[in-house]
């Protein structure tokens, strides 16, 4: 199968999950209806196009600390609190994905590595211990990093949904805590630029979803998050084609795995 093509049921479940949004008025990406009901339009099989209302606003210049502030890091995470809420009394008709259905986790890589398949299997034993209520567990962003949301004039708004699946609430945000912790330096103030940032997501988050029963589990999904990462890079990377800088990152992230360490260099929590 080629994986490039993404399924006409899974772009559905997109679509569907979207419009769910757009109803209970959360700031969005919305899907453009081409004909009677229709989001999907044929090209030849199995290729097909959706088109996307236009989004006002830009993506957030971290550099440019009028905008890379507390203030968007709350939007940031009221957005995605918000998001939680909705899941949490959304009732689907085309399902997305469980965690255990993504596609990193069939890669033929994690099998020929004995490190790869020891880490997964251990996360794996661990998740069918986890609770999976409505307060902790639903159909989050997947993805939601500083490039995958707009803003303009103080609203944010969020866009591609294609990761979205049913995972727990607190991995999504330790998938923020964990991209923002990527563009900060590592030295000194790294703990300190981070806990700020922690800080000020989840003061957003709790006008978006109050119930934030699960918080103590972040910093476990931050280091899983680390571990996805390296299996993305080592799934999707051509060794060939890798610069130096690259490959001494992903030496790193590899021996960090190994040694069981906080791949934020400290505990979140």
């Amino acid at each position: 199968m080629d994986h490039t093509v993404v399924p006409r049921e899974h772009t559905l479940s997109e679509m569907e999950w979207l419009n769910y949004l757009q109803e209970s008025e959360v700031s969005a990406i919305r899907p453009l209806c081409l004909e009677s009901g229709k989001y999907i339009c044929p090209v030849s099989e199995p290729f097909y196009y959706i088109l996307f209302h236009k989004v006002k606003g830009t993506y957030v210049n971290r550099e440019d600390k009028t905008v890379w502030n507390p203030l968007v890091f709350e939007h940031w995470g009221e957005a995605m609190g918000r998001l939680h809420s909705c899941a949490r009394s959304y009732q689907a008709v085309h399902p997305r994905p469980h965690w255990q259905e993504n596609i990193i986790l069939l890669a033929e890589r994690i099998e020929t590595d004995p490190l790869l398949t020891q880490k997964w299997k251990v996360y794996q034993e661990e998740f069918s211990r986890l609770g999976t209520s409505g307060n902790e567990f639903g159909l989050i962003h997947g993805d939601l990093h500083p490039h995958n949301f707009l803003l303009h004039d103080g609203t944010l708004t969020v866009i591609d949904f294609g990761d979205a699946e049913y995972h727990w609430f607190a991995y999504d945000i330790a998938i923020a805590v964990y991209h923002m912790a990527q563009t900060v330096p590592e030295d000194a103030g790294k703990k300190d630029a981070v806990l700020a940032f922690y800080h000020a997501f989840m003061k957003g988050y709790r006008r978006g979803n109050a119930d934030t029963g699960f918080t103590a589990q972040i910093g476990y999904f931050i280091d899983y998050r680390n571990l996805y990462s390296y299996t993305y890079h080592m799934v999707h990377s051509d060794p060939g084609t890798l610069t130096e800088g690259q490959k001494v990152y992903l030496a790193r992230m590899r021996r960090t795995i190994e040694a069981g360490e906080p791949c934020l260099g400290f505990r979140l929590l």
